[in-house]
């Protein structure tokens, strides 16, 4: 085992086990200027759970707790491991010792904790001795005065899923919120690149005639895209992308001349298609002019 050490855990989690268990101890003292509770471990591990018992100003011995005392014999507190909880991680914070203000409870805590891993042999066999003595069924008098260790495992496992879950629903949420809004700036940089494009045109008698043109373009294209991400999914993105990455790009410059061949205007070509290198506009001038000698689609007459 660990060397042990005094935790502080989180009070709503208290609050909860409370509701299982009322033999629970508050987290907190009522008296203003009393100290909080705090507990000792890990005093057991057992079934996946690691237990914290609780530290009390209670001095009489008992079965169920070890008397804490100083150098000369004296009792100063006691472990009470009627009252231990098992409690997950993330939940339990190591006590800060050292920025305790009152010098003369800072002290008392030294003592305490000086004492408890002096004797963490005889803490760890008391603990196990407690719980095994609880969950069998055989003591009445140790299943009155303890808590029911069996229904905190349990609330403690729910406690667990609850939050793990809530986590994974936060962490969904905040994808999709990421998500949303990263469709948001894209939507947004394709709206302003559509209303250039439209904006170019717009004085063009044949204006309806030619968005159709460009739209078909840019579905070709849109097309080629998603049969590149079917391969992946069939075969593994990289070497879909690999064998796939000139087959794309030979039908965006498809659609680009496409755009050319039905628009005969060069500036939307550019606009729409922003990151055509010198090469591959020299190539989609010379596909538009290919599919018209071939009989493709004529270039409007300019008035």
């Amino acid at each position: 085992m660990n060397k042990l050490r005094f935790y502080e855990i989180d009070a709503a989690y208290v609050d909860y086990l409370k509701m299982t268990d009322g033999k629970v101890p508050k987290p907190d003292y009522s008296p203003a200027g009393s100290h909080d509770k705090f507990l000792c471990g890990i005093v057991l591990n057992v079934n996946g759970h690691d237990y914290f018992a609780l530290m009390s100003s209670f001095k009489t011995p008992q079965r169920s707790n070890i008397i804490i005392k100083n150098e000369e014999g004296h009792p100063l507190s006691s472990i009470r491991f009627s009252f231990m909880i098992p409690v997950p991680p993330g939940i339990a914070r190591v006590k800060d010792i050292a920025g305790e203000p009152s010098v003369k409870y800072r002290r008392l805590l030294l003592l305490e904790y000086a004492y408890c891993n002096k004797y963490a042999s005889a803490i760890y066999s008391r603990a196990n001795y407690v719980y095994n003595a609880v969950v069998s069924g055989k003591d009445p008098l140790m299943l009155k005065n303890c808590c029911d260790f069996k229904a905190l495992e349990i609330a403690c496992d729910k406690y667990v899923a609850t939050n793990r879950a809530r986590g994974a629903q936060d962490n969904a949420e905040r994808s999709k919120s990421a998500e949303k809004t990263d469709k948001s700036d894209v939507e947004s940089v394709q709206f302003n690149k559509r209303y250039e494009v439209y904006k170019t045109l717009e004085s063009d008698p044949d204006f309806m005639k030619k968005v159709r043109y460009i739209e078909s373009a840019e579905y070709d294209y849109a097309m080629a895209m998603r049969a590149a991400e079917k391969r992946g999914e069939a075969r593994g993105r990289a070497e879909a992308e690999a064998e796939g990455r000139a087959e794309v790009r030979e039908q965006y410059l498809r659609s680009a001349a496409a755009v050319y061949n039905n628009t005969a205007n060069w500036p939307v070509v550019l606009t729409s298609f922003p990151d055509l290198t010198d090469d591959e506009q020299a190539r989609v001038r010379s596909m538009a002019q290919n599919a018209r000698g071939q009989g493709g689609a004529q270039p409007p007459r300019r008035g």
